[in-house]
């Protein structure tokens, strides 16, 4: 089987929030909640992520995958100096599509992205109670940097040299 290749480029948060909102509900029927459907409307993330740049990874025309990059992030990084890394938010593939190794395409951007920007580090974080998603991670090459709490939830960093 051909794994399709997504065609990745800067997009609107509008197209992201469909791919978004598709990931979020199918984890929440399966019993591991991530975001909320209010937390993902084009206005929220703009509010949360004032200087994030979106990207869809589109197939066919339609995007099916989703992230945001910004360029600093004093939540869950606040020691960070400024120009230090990239920060990977809210990547998302479309339930239909998982399972192709999309995640790993649009990730491979995001590593293209911070090196383009002069940035060593691409930072991520993640909730720690999610196995798959942290498997995920460490097979692409991200190293686990610490584990904690932050508003209550359990939290896990990561990062990767680029």
């Amino acid at each position: 089987m051909t794994l399709p290749v997504l065609n990745i480029r800067p997009a609107p948060l509008a197209d992201l929030t469909p791919v978004l909102k598709a990931s979020s509900l199918a984890f929440e029927t399966r019993g591991l909640p991530m975001w909320t459907q209010e937390l993902l409307d084009p206005a929220r993330l703009e509010a949360q992520y004032p200087d994030a740049q979106g990207y869809a990874g589109y197939l066919e025309g339609r995007p099916v995958a989703a992230m945001l990059l910004v360029p600093s992030d004093p939540v869950f990084w606040p020691s960070d100096p400024p120009g230090e890394a990239l920060y990977l938010h809210k990547l998302a593939v479309h339930p239909d599509w998982q399972g192709l190794r999309l995640s790993a395409q649009m990730i491979e951007e995001a590593v293209q992205l911070t090196r383009a920007a002069g940035r060593p580090w691409l930072r991520l974080d993640t909730a720690a109670e999610r196995p798959k998603l942290r498997t995920l991670y460490e097979a692409l090459g991200f190293r686990l940097v610490r584990e904690g709490h932050l508003g209550g939830w359990p939290a896990a960093w990561y990062e990767l040299p680029v």
